[in-house]
């Protein structure tokens, strides 16, 4: 919790001390993206497909932005450490914009979460990514992760750059959290999942936090996670995600 409000404290001083802050710096994109099912830390939430609408807004600032439902600012401290805080309004990840070809599956109580990143960078060969999760509403709580990107190259189309990499996670949840997220007979603080897939970014166009085209595989591990209430036969999944969107 020390690390959470060191955190906190020195993501609210950096838009203080950032010389690019203008009340004309007011920008928009629109887009769409396709995710072949939606899933969360190793659970998968609904098997059916989303084609959902997306908006951004950049708030007087490059690196402020409103994404959808969350908030987010980024500040870079130099080319090898970036800090990242997302506030996300709508957590619970288990509720589609409409039903496609799924029927509904366990709907948890509505969240929000505080995220906190720490990016340790290589420009243009990857970076090592800890997070750490906080709910703010509902459970009370946490969730860290530690994610590893490595950009196998760069290339150059109609003028963008797109760097295709691979990727690997492993993740766990204390108690609280796990419980509202797997549900009953979840353990206490421990490794709960893992992922591996490939990406393709096209940055500086789009912030590689934002792959535009992702094929991922993600498992739930331990035990009590694979056979929490919640999870049944659904302890592992596949998904495809696809992102377009451009400024307005």
């Amino acid at each position: 919790m020390k690390l959470l409000i060191v955190f906190f404290l020195l993501m609210l001083s950096l838009p203080a001390i950032s010389k690019d802050w203008s009340l004309t710096h007011f920008q928009a994109a629109v887009g769409a993206e396709y995710l072949s099912n939606l899933n969360k830390r190793g659970a998968t939430l609904y098997e059916g497909y989303q084609v959902i609408p997306i908006f951004a807004i950049e708030l007087f600032h490059p690196d402020f932005e409103l994404i959808g439902s969350t908030l987010n600012y980024k500040h870079r401290i130099n080319p090898y450490l970036l800090l990242r805080t997302r506030l996300n309004l709508s957590a619970s990840g288990d509720k589609p914009l409409y039903e496609t070809n799924a029927a509904l599956l366990e709907q948890r109580e509505g969240t929000m979460e505080w995220d906190g990143f720490i990016e340790f960078a290589l420009p243009g060969r990857g970076e090592l990514s800890l997070e750490y999760s906080q709910d703010l509403k509902t459970h009370k709580g946490f969730y860290t992760e530690a994610k590893i990107r490595i950009v196998v190259t760069d290339f150059s189309f109609r003028g963008r750059t797109f760097e295709p990499a691979v990727f690997a996670s492993l993740g766990g949840g204390n108690l609280a959290h796990n419980s509202y997220l797997y549900g009953v007979g979840s353990s206490d603080y421990t490794a709960t999942n893992y992922s591996l897939g490939v990406s393709l970014s096209a940055p500086p166009e789009i912030d590689h936090f934002f792959p535009v085209l992702q094929f991922k595989y993600y498992e739930l591990i331990g035990d009590a996670t694979r056979t929490a209430s919640f999870i049944g036969s659904r302890n592992s999944g596949f998904q495809v995600l696809g992102l377009f969107a451009f400024k307005l």
